[in-house]
């Protein structure tokens, strides 16, 4: 891995801060995985679009019954979404195919992993990485991501995959927060083993907490696919 701390454009081309950008600087000062965050809230925004304004979309439509419905993960998004005529509605043509094909004794449709809302998972996603990666060298973007919760280690890899260089700042503002996180983990065992005696730590409230912050760092939203699918 190549560490940069030029601050320069990347020769070749000029480059414009778009919309994209400032969805995510504006994501910074939340806390948790900037990343994680707003792919989060472009899925939340499409499912509300899509149940209120799209169920009848022809396009959409089309593509939701070619694929048999929507993968598992996303199914059941869409049920806590409670909007039991939406799914009525986008169902009841699967299911009469289902009931034709077992009457005949034939293989009922089934969804086999392919997923509209997983495209535009990945899309937005993409989108975010891609802008991230390309301003890591601007000094507005790197004074706003100093005071932020940083990435999660799996879109940190993400970034790492697209960046041609990484400056220093980024790896050691990443480094540093991934090592006190393991310092607090550690303490935090300590804490629980008894054969330390009076040498056993004394937590404060945020310590004994940090537990919580283990599983969204290492492995980033609920239900985000693996890295290797990406």
């Amino acid at each position: 891995m190549k560490l940069s701390n030029s601050r320069r454009p990347r020769k070749g081309r000029e480059r414009h801060k778009h919309l994209t950008y400032f969805k995510l600087e504006k994501a910074l000062p939340t806390p948790g995985c900037p990343i994680c965050n707003l792919v989060q809230a472009s899925i939340e925004t499409f499912f509300d679009a899509f149940l209120y304004e799209k169920v009848n979309d022809v396009g959409l439509r089309t593509r939701f019954n070619a694929d048999a419905g929507v993968c598992n993960r996303h199914a059941y998004q869409l049920l806590g979404c409670h909007d039991g005529l939406a799914i009525a509605v986008m169902y009841r043509p699967l299911l009469e195919l289902a009931v034709d094909a077992v009457g005949r004794g034939a293989d009922a449709p089934g969804n086999r992993g392919a997923c509209f809302i997983c495209d535009t998972e990945r899309e937005a996603e993409e989108r975010y990485l891609s802008a991230l990666a390309e301003f890591l060298d601007d000094k507005e973007l790197e004074s706003s991501f100093v005071s932020s919760s940083g990435l999660c280690l799996p879109h940190y890899e993400l970034v790492r995959r697209r960046a041609p260089e990484m400056p220093q700042w980024f790896v050691e503002f990443h480094t540093g927060k991934y090592a006190r996180l393991l310092e607090g983990v550690k303490r935090y065992l300590d804490a629980a083993n008894w054969s330390l005696g009076e040498k056993r730590p004394k937590l404060t409230p945020e310590e004994e907490r940090v537990w919580t912050e283990v599983i969204a760092l290492y492995s980033g939203y609920a239900g985000m696919p693996p890295r290797s699918n990406r």
